[in-house]
């Protein structure tokens, strides 16, 4: 058998580990700083920090933000709005759903902590949507179908094709002029920022937009068209 030399580490560069001491950490930054020389989400939580840091301190470098998940509903989305408002986002590449949920809070509505003593079906019953331990009214999604049918009635591309971003920014700009409540659409519109979202179809948002559509094109059609 071979046998194996046992190196201590050092001699091949390794990067050593650091106890987490609390007794040297003076704010949120320290912290995290400190973090990246643990292990596990603690080092992860700790790199991304510095990743950020050099990131938003390179004016050279365009940042695109991805983000999914139901962040706004888990009232993240100030968060967004924040990198937006202080020039750290360049672009936004997000899902349908973030930015519904995030749509009703904008106009002014509430989400509600779940009270797990109530079954799904007395909530249904009620018209509050459950995400996770969040609820969601009914009633704030047909306020924002009736926010989207107005966008779309009142507006229109030059070249009349509607596109992902450019919906979101129709979006934004009505959100601005209302300037009801935070929200990611309206930051993303006052700071010129792009947002993108590449599954539209899948989500509340899509679907307004897409029955609003349909509903357009009968009410132009002929009697005759509408029999065939």
């Amino acid at each position: 058998m071979k046998h194996r030399e046992l190196h201590d580490g050092q001699t091949d560069g390794l990067q050593p580990l650091r106890s987490l001491d609390l007794a040297q950490v003076q704010s949120f930054s320290d912290l995290l700083k400190a973090m990246a020389d643990t292990a596990f989400s603690g080092r992860s939580l700790g790199q991304a920090h510095r990743i950020l840091g050099t990131m938003f301190g390179d004016q050279s470098c365009g940042v695109v933000m991805t983000i999914s998940g139901a962040m706004t509903v888990a009232k993240q989305g100030q968060i967004v709005c924040d990198l937006i408002d202080r020039g750290c986002v360049q672009a936004i590449i997000a899902t349908g759903a973030l930015m519904a949920h995030g749509l009703t809070e904008s106009i002014g509505l509430t989400h509600y902590r779940y009270d797990p003593n109530h079954s799904d079906e007395e909530l249904f019953e009620k018209g509050y949507n459950r995400i996770y331990d969040t609820l969601e009214m009914e009633a704030n999604l047909n306020d924002l179908s009736e926010l989207v049918a107005d966008i779309l009635e009142k507006e229109q591309p030059e070249d009349g094709v509607w596109s992902s971003a450019r919906f979101c920014r129709a979006v934004g700009r009505r959100l601005h002029q209302i300037n009801v409540g935070p929200g990611i659409l309206k930051s993303a519109y006052e700071k010129n920022v792009p947002v993108f979202v590449p599954a539209f179809t899948d989500s509340e948002l899509g679907l307004d937009f897409s029955t609003t559509a349909i509903l357009q094109a009968i009410g132009h059609l002929s009697d005759e068209e509408r029999k065939n």
